[in-house]
């Protein structure tokens, strides 16, 4: 089988070309990731095509690094603009015909004496025109260089002058200009010109993903790499750079598109529509851009199931804790470690979701005298929590303690109590653990795609609401889970946590019938510690 180009990318029925700037040029070259269509969907010409886009990029990165080195030694070259694109330069210059002509409008509103005008008239006619139409003619961009470096301080860009684009705006600039010129003069004689659009705002599609980037420091990795991919797609099918171009038609375009990959369910087309919608209504509620283009496109996902996460029942729960994990003898993968044999017992009896139970430490399985032994979920130092409401104090059910968990904790006395799994590229620790479980799971016959070990967790709540009129009310239960926010639950009982006395008794009558764990019992009943 041929193996596919890296930088070669098919969406729907056309190849592109796709590469990454590299990050010492994102700010000379404008964009982080670039999208050709290579306007064809025949594998060999794509391939033929491929090459030469390749190698008109790498000349356009060299360009750019050769300028970048001719200007590192000076003072002011921190922040300069290597590169523009072609619809970089036709905003600039729209934005210039803008400003200009709603500058003049203003005066003419004030009112102009008839000296003043006739005088006006004659400069414009005799003076600066035809000066502005002769250089024209004649290709002479010195006194355009004046009046451009101007516009550009006035709007705080600066554009490197050794730039090959530098001299491709001047020419685009050069008849903005004129054009402004000429407008004015029709207006001089009583003749109305409209202002055109004004593009006030240069943000471009890059500007708008790293504006909700930023927006909050601790963003997810994952997160990020996900809205980027995202604005990637959209990139992909569009020529236009500039946010405030986009339109809703290139909105719905870039959904039809998503939508075309056959690959793709009509939920994650949904889901990236969405992220896309969130940044660029952040940029338009920052008064970056007038309107959000995927503002009410939306993506119809009838027929297109959610992939559902239902709890075991108890003959799965018992393959699960009977199965080779919790046998005699069994050897972990040294990558995950102990976490095999804890995090399943863990989530079903605490309804924890896998990376705050795989990222616990230690010191996060307290004690106090008015929680007893408690695990306390959060997000300070290398931790994160889902949400706000994730953050939470959990009363340990005293099966975990019969279980012997109280004394592991003790023998690693502080740190991770799962040092060996090792986080992902996103800095997620479960995720390797949740591959590894997946399969323990097809080992052990239990291989219907909603089990998982989230399933853990489901098992955990609807347990809970079976004893919804025994002694777990549903407030109980959604602040155990981490449902419930710290501002709801402060404004109730006046403090973050949830109080522990209904956790105590949710957790002395949260029990699963017919679960066999005899054989993985360490202390009998008599011997437990009393919860509080």
């Amino acid at each position: 089988m041929t193996k596919t180009p890296t930088n070669l990318y098919r969406r729907g029925d056309v190849f592109y070309f796709r590469a990454r700037v590299p990050k010492d040029l994102v700010k000379s070259y404008g964009r982080e990731i670039v999208w050709v269509s290579l306007r064809t969907g025949d594998r060999p010409a794509a391939m033929r095509r491929l090459e030469l886009k390749k190698a008109e990029f790498q000349q356009s990165l060299d360009s750019i690094r050769r300028q970048s080195e001719k200007l590192a030694a000076m003072p002011s070259f921190v922040g300069m603009v290597l590169h523009l694109t072609d619809d970089d330069i036709e905003r600039l210059c729209l934005r210039y015909r803008a400003e200009k002509l709603a500058q003049d409008e203003i005066e003419r509103i004030r009112g102009v004496d008839a000296d003043e005008h006739q005088l006006e008239l004659d400069v414009l006619e005799h003076g600066g025109l035809a000066l502005l139409r002769q250089n024209f003619a004649t290709g002479n961009l010195t006194e355009v260089y004046k009046s451009l470096n101007m516009f550009l301080r006035s709007i705080d860009l600066r554009l490197s002058h050794i730039a090959p684009t530098y001299r491709a705006l001047a020419v685009k600039f050069q008849l903005a200009e004129l054009q402004v010129y000429e407008a004015i003069l029709k207006r001089r004689r009583g003749e109305p010109v409209d202002i055109p659009m004004s593009a006030a705002v240069q943000l471009t599609l890059n500007d708008v993903f790293l504006l909700w980037k930023r927006k909050k420091a601790d963003r997810p990795a994952k997160t990020v790499r996900t809205f980027e991919q995202a604005f990637e797609e959209l990139q992909a099918g569009t020529t236009a750079n500039i946010a405030a171009t986009l339109t809703k038609k290139d909105a719905i375009a870039c959904r039809d598109r998503m939508l075309a990959v056959k690959s793709r369910s009509p939920r994650t087309v949904e889901k990236l529509i969405s992220f896309l919608r969130a940044a660029f209504e952040l940029a338009k509620r920052e008064d970056s851009i007038p309107s959000n283009p995927f503002d009410g496109v939306e993506v119809d996902t009838t027929g297109s199931k959610a992939r559902p996460r239902l709890p075991f029942n108890v003959d799965e729960l018992n393959k699960i804790f009977s199965g080779s994990v919790y046998q005699p003898g069994f050897v972990p993968r040294q990558s995950l470690g102990v976490a095999c044999y804890w995090l399943p017992l863990l989530s079903l009896f605490q309804g924890a979701r896998l990376e705050e139970l795989a990222q616990l430490h230690a010191e996060d399985v307290a004690h106090d005298r008015e929680y007893g032994h408690h695990l306390f979920i959060h997000n300070e130092g290398e931790r994160r929590v889902k949400n706000e409401s994730s953050i939470r104090k959990v009363v340990l059910h005293p099966a975990l303690a019969r279980l012997g968990f109280l004394d592991y904790v003790a023998s690693i006395k502080s740190g991770r109590l799962f040092p060996t799994i090792k986080p992902d590229k996103f800095g997620i620790i479960g995720t390797t653990y949740s591959t590894w479980f997946g399969r323990y799971l097809d080992e052990l016959g239990i291989t219907d795609s909603s089990r998982v070990f989230h399933s853990l967790r489901h098992s955990f709540i609807a347990q809970c609401k079976r004893k919804i009129n025994d002694g777990i009310p549903e407030e109980v239960r959604e602040a155990m889970v981490g449902h419930v926010s710290p501002s709801q639950i402060k404004h109730l009982y006046g403090d973050i946590y949830y109080p522990p006395e209904p956790q105590l008794k949710a957790m002395q009558v949260l029990e699963y019938k017919g679960l066999k764990l005899d054989h993985l019992w360490k202390l009998p009943p008599e011997e437990l510690k009393p919860a509080a």
